[in-house]
């Protein structure tokens, strides 16, 4: 008997260092069909073999497995460890599911156990990828009030919280408070703060020489530069890194090609993707981001003619663009109402066996709607449709502003109860607009009751007060100017122009007197005429 019973323990350490194995593969699949066979070789799964395989998950960031495996485990009632935790607590954290890492954490305690310094980082972790920077400060906070010291790794995850969250105040307060704790300040702490400071290019500047000077905090300051707009200063930061014996990466490069893109210096970015691409300097090489950041430039400045000649340039010496450089390329044709050059640049993307997305075709669809172009639109949507992509609203939106500049209301009505989901402001009130100028009001009001109204919004509201006063539905639409908490220039033109038709005097001076001095004396010099004409 004794004998046996050592025999399935020897069986089951075996079965669990299988388990292992799995777990430093990230093969999680493996790891439970592991767990799955003890029982046929009737060994009973430990604590050991659960923490393994929630590891698993853990590591191929499969985290409902893992707290799947952790119910299992607890409900056979093995006393889950603090490494059982931490595995579980990781791998929400690399999922990014902050909440069940606080969940999880709370758990611990109930379970007697202690919350270490190992559970305590995974959890801020946690917060940290998920931009939840007061969670990661108060599980600090509580942390030293249990007399748990934190660490650097606490603290710089604290400060990614903050950098996700633009709280570039709250960073630098952790920052300062390092050396109270006793704490010295590495790169990753230096490069994380520096990176929450966004427009705050002066501060970023002046952390990056206080720290310690890295391509990493280069990179991370010249992107600073970027978000302000400061691609000159952008461009001598990198010249000045050889003094620091820091050499530029390509993402310093692309970093400084986006500083340009966001002051629309289109030329500089041109000229320094160019040079990368003529002369690659200490084996650089510029990548399709790089391309994709020049393109942008152009793009944004309406350029598009010497965004397509970079590109051609850029194929010309073997790279290959993606479909965000197409897609780039795409939308600025839209913004330029170039629907042929659009169409064209789509089927290219056919022709490079690139596979369109829903943000390509939703710029060509608009590019078609700028010029009335809605068979095109249509024939777009439903190629967007046939290669099983889900059109997003803006697709529609465009598709149903092109029927409604063509007045082909009964097409828009249908595509837009076709659409699963609900339609935003501005594709309802392209729909009611289009309703409008058909006379359709009904159509237009059962619009707003189907999808509308909940939402109040003014912009769809003028759309159906418009349809009610062309058909001089005065009553209906002045029925809906009530259900409003409150009104713009257009509802209350749209009102006093409501009761000129019910000779509602009294009623247009009260929505008079809500305009401006100007537009109210032009308006009721207008309305006191009609008045004595009517009198």
């Amino acid at each position: 008997m004794h004998q046996r019973c050592c025999q399935g323990q020897q069986a089951l350490i075996t079965w669990n260092k299988a388990i292992s194995a799995c777990k430093r593969q990230a093969d999680w699949q493996g790891a439970l069909l592991l767990l799955c066979g003890l029982g046929f070789q009737k060994l009973q799964a430990d604590i050991i073999s659960y923490t393994a395989a929630i590891g698993a998950c853990e590591r191929s960031q499969r985290w409902q497995q893992a707290l799947q495996l952790l119910h299992e485990a607890l409900a056979r009632a093995l006393q889950a460890n603090e490494l059982t935790f931490t595995a579980a607590i990781s791998a929400c954290e690399k999922s990014g599911s902050w909440q069940k890492a606080l969940v999880l954490l709370d758990q611990v305690s109930l379970q007697g156990l202690q919350r270490d310094l190992v559970l305590l980082n995974a959890s801020i972790s946690a917060c940290a990828k998920a931009g939840m920077w007061l969670s990661a400060l108060e599980l600090v906070l509580d942390a030293e009030h249990q007399l748990v010291q934190t660490d650097l790794i606490s603290q710089n995850a604290c400060i990614s919280a903050c950098a996700k969250a633009a709280e570039w105040r709250s960073a630098l307060q952790v920052l300062a408070d390092l050396e109270v704790r006793g704490l010295l300040p590495d790169v990753i702490t230096y490069s994380t703060a520096i990176s929450s400071m966004e427009s705050e290019w002066q501060l970023a500047l002046h952390l990056l020489k206080s720290g310690q000077a890295n391509v990493i905090t280069y990179n991370s300051t010249i992107t600073s530069f970027g978000v302000s707009s400061q691609w000159c200063r952008a461009f001598e930061l990198m010249a000045e890194m050889a003094s620091d014996n820091v050499w530029a990466t390509i993402v310093t490069h692309n970093a400084a090609i986006a500083a340009c893109e966001r002051a629309s210096e289109w030329q500089q970015a041109f000229e320094a993707f160019l040079r990368l691409l003529d002369g690659p300097a200490k084996g650089l090489v510029p990548d399709v981001v790089t391309l994709n950041a020049a393109l942008s430039a152009a793009s944004h400045s309406s350029e598009w003619q010497q965004a397509i000649r970079l590109l051609n340039a850029a194929v010309a010496q073997k790279m290959r663009p993606d479909v965000v450089s197409f897609g780039t390329l795409i939308t600025g044709c839209e913004r330029a109402a170039l629907w042929q050059q659009a169409l064209q640049l789509l089927g290219e993307l056919d022709r490079r066996s690139l596979e369109a997305n829903v943000v390509t075709y939703s710029a060509a669809i608009s590019a078609c709607e700028k010029v009335s172009r809605w068979p095109s639109a249509l024939q777009l949507l439903a190629e967007l449709k046939r290669s099983q992509l889900q059109p997003n609203v803006v697709a529609l939106s465009a598709v149903v502003s092109a029927l409604e500049r063509a007045a082909r209301w009964q097409l828009a009505l249908r595509l837009l109860t076709d659409f699963p989901a609900a339609p935003n402001a501005v594709t309802l009130s392209a729909a009611c607009s289009a309703c409008e100028r058909a006379s359709a009001w009904d159509m237009a009001l059962s619009l707003l009751t189907l999808f509308g109204r909940d939402g109040r919004d003014k912009l769809v509201y003028s759309s159906v007060v418009g349809a009610c006063v062309k058909v001089a539905e005065w009553e209906q639409a002045l029925c809906l100017m009530r259900e409003l908490p409150e009104t713009d220039i257009i509802l209350l033109s749209l009102g006093i122009a409501a009761c000129y038709q019910g000779s509602l005097w009294c009623q247009a001076l009260v929505l008079l007197s809500q305009l401006g001095p100007l537009t109210c004396r032009t308006m009721a010099s207008a309305w006191v005429e009609k008045a004595t004409a009517t009198s």
